[in-house]
């Protein structure tokens, strides 16, 4: 029936997630600069495969060639963004400041199930939102940066700070 297809559907403890919550701790590893993230993507590594023929051989060898980290994409609330105003406004006047953090993702239930640990980042772009004092939506700071490295781990069940098992 309709109602029990409907009540199926509704059941998302056994499903995915796709969304959730994110905690962006920036530079210090510690919550005094942190802050709740409204998304986050890239991160990730990825090799490159170079294609090779050795000799008069007709056959081509494939193997890995170089290692590229992928820029990480990160929109969060001004009102949480000091440091990163900080870090843009440096960038600007070309005091360009290697940072490293780290993003803590959890689903619906707040435990930490992945992090991603990255290093000796610099600023690609930042985009901030226009000020209109008619508007009520709420306004977000998006930021790209170039990571050196990222380090990506399962997560520890841990809660995040601010949730309501971590009180």
């Amino acid at each position: 029936s309709n109602e029990t297809m409907a009540n199926n559907n509704s059941d998302t403890s056994n499903s995915p997630f796709t969304a959730g919550t994110f905690l962006f701790v920036f530079d210090k590893g510690d919550t005094s600069s942190s802050a709740y993230v409204k998304s986050v993507e890239g991160g990730h590594t990825k090799g490159n495969i170079v294609e090779e023929q050795h000799g008069a051989s007709i056959l081509k060898f494939h193997h890995l060639s170089t290692v590229e980290v992928e820029p990480i994409t990160v929109e969060l609330g001004l009102g949480a963004s000091k440091d990163i105003l900080t870090w843009i406004a440096d960038t600007w006047q070309h005091n360009f400041v290697r940072h490293s953090g780290s993003i803590l993702h959890a689903p619906y239930s707040g435990k930490t199930a992945f992090s991603q640990t990255y290093t000796d980042a610099l600023l690609q772009e930042a985009t901030i939102p226009d000020v209109d004092a008619s508007s009520s939506d709420a306004a977000f700071l998006k930021f790209k940066v170039q990571p050196y490295t990222v380090d990506n781990e399962e997560g520890d069940d841990t809660p995040l700070l601010g949730t309501e098992e971590s009180k």
